[in-house]
């Protein structure tokens, strides 16, 4: 009788009754089917070679290795992750290597990367089980085993392969990992449409599998798509400062709003709350956009390398102060503001420049969304205001009492000789915070922004307390008075209702 690994009995009697020829002739194909199995790994091959990068080994080693001898991170202890752009390496290249290089010389057992869909639209995200990932400069082998965990725990996780045919967002970061970690494993993720909930779920799954396993987690994403080179520095400063300060509700809100911008934002928040729980500290290590790194500055992308380092713990110790009583303004702050806010309007008035030094006030350094009210002998004569905090507070108030002045479409340009007649008021904003029923709003103490589509508006806390107004009558006029849209527009399961408080004072207050 000819034994044969794994077969069972039938099998066994099977060959037994053959003859020697047909024996043989059995017996060399099932030694065939399990060296070469009829189903083989499945292998990815490069979608982006010879157009997001060279397709030819030894110039994508050269144009990396030349990328990587120009940058010079910063040294960290360690690195739980790591944020990096993935356009063309004529573009991005050099940022991404400043974040692969400070990398070099650590060990992952695998690499985790979050990359957003480019041309395929579907429901939460689509993880490769198994295979290779091919790459000029060799392959790449998925960590099957975190991966079927991850698809295990997640309702909203599948294997998508037709959305990775044309992907470069994962592609694109393949061959700086070959080149600084070397043959690691990988867990590729690209991102369809999420919710919040299942965002922070897939970044706890993902911190919870790293627990017993050595993971280097990868965003990749760009900032900005096709402003104008100063345009585009506003708006990824903006979102990279959210991103610096841990600001999830933050990032998410200025997004939505349309005032910040990365086409992997899943992903980013995805890192940020990983981030977080891993009590990690998240670094700028570059910034450049594409006017920078190629010349041409008429529409640009914006692209960032951050790196989710080791905290030594000494960070966001509890002081037994409350984040309230934190950011709250003392009376020299308060009177700062309000000399500022006069003298900047003084300023235009009078065509000069106004020359102002960096305070010494922590507060007022700390980037704070403001809104400047302008009032002539008790009757409004100006109101503008910024929402979200993306400069300095001292220069968000300088900024906005000028538009105060000058740029309310409700009122004419200010006048120089109605300056002595006008008191400025200035509110200092909290964070926005979207509400799900229009219960939690309370009058006098909330401010409240609505937003439906391209529409939106805003009315201050004290808008309330000053017209008396009931709630509904507050939301009615906020629709059609300040959003343009119809007066019960707020009920409408489409439109966002976000609330913030303000902390409000005047020069009427601080009269010598």
């Amino acid at each position: 009788m000819v034994e044969v690994a794994g077969s069972s009995p039938v099998v066994s009697i099977f060959i037994l009754k053959m003859d020697r020829i047909q024996k043989s002739f059995v017996l060399f194909f099932l030694s065939f089917l399990l060296t070469f199995p009829l189903f083989p790994k499945t292998i990815k091959p490069p979608s982006a070679a010879g157009t997001f990068y060279p397709k030819d080994k030894h110039k994508l080693a050269e144009m990396i290795d030349g990328f990587l001898a120009s940058a010079s991170p910063p040294v960290f202890s360690h690195i739980y992750g790591l944020v990096v752009p993935h356009a063309g390496y004529i573009y991005s290249g050099q940022v991404a290597a400043w974040g692969f290089k400070a990398l070099k010389g650590k060990k992952y057992q695998s690499v985790i990367i979050l990359a957003p869909s480019h041309f395929y639209d579907f429901e939460g995200v689509s993880i490769f089980k198994e295979g290779v990932f091919v790459t000029p400069l060799g392959e790449l082998e998925v960590d099957s085993k975190i991966a079927s965990q991850l698809l295990n725990r997640l309702d909203f996780a599948s294997f998508l392969p037709y959305v990775y045919n044309r992907e470069h967002s994962v592609e694109v970061e393949l061959p700086f990992i070959i080149k600084v970690l070397g043959k690691v494993k990988i867990v590729p993720i690209l991102y369809g449409r999420m919710s919040k909930e299942e965002i922070d779920k897939l970044a706890e799954e993902i911190f919870d599998i790293g627990e017993n396993n050595s993971i280097l987690l990868i965003a990749s994403s760009d900032l900005s798509h096709y402003f104008s080179y100063s345009q585009a520095k506003i708006l990824d400063r903006r979102t990279l400062s959210f991103i610096e300060k841990e600001d999830e509700e933050g990032l998410r809100l200025c997004y939505k709003m349309g005032e910040c911008k990365a086409c992997g934002i899943y992903p980013l928040l995805t890192f940020m709350h990983y981030a977080k729980l891993k009590k990690a500290k998240v670094k700028l290590v570059y910034y450049a956009n594409s006017g920078d790194t190629y010349g041409n500055k008429n529409a640009v992308v914006g692209y960032a390398a951050l790196v989710a380092e080791e905290s030594n713990g000494l960070e966001g110790n509890d002081t037994g102060v409350t984040k309230e009583e934190q950011m709250s303004l003392d009376e020299q702050a308060k009177r700062y503001l309000l000399k500022l806010a006069r003298q900047s309007i003084e300023a235009y008035l009078d065509k000069r420049s106004l020359k102002i030094e960096e305070p010494s006030l922590a507060i007022l350094r700390e980037k704070r969304g403001a809104f400047v009210t302008l009032k002539e002998k008790g009757s409004l004569r100006g109101c503008i205001g910024n929402l979200i905090g993306d400069k300095p507070l001292y220069l968000t108030v300088k900024d906005m009492a000028v538009a105060a002045a000058a740029s309310d479409p409700r009122f004419p340009p200010l006048r120089k000789e109605e300056l002595k007649d006008i008191e400025i008021e200035i509110s200092v904003l909290s964070p926005l915070k979207q509400i799900d029923s229009v219960d939690e709003i309370q009058l006098g103490r909330d401010g409240v922004l609505l937003r439906k589509g391209f529409n939106q508006g805003v009315f201050l806390p004290q808008v309330a307390t000053e017209t008396g107004w009931s709630k509904e009558e507050f939301l009615n006029t906020l629709c059609w008075q300040k959003a343009g849209l119809p007066r019960d527009c707020w009920k409408d399961k489409n439109t966002q209702i976000f609330t913030f408080t303000a902390e409000v004072f005047s020069e009427e207050e601080y009269k010598e």
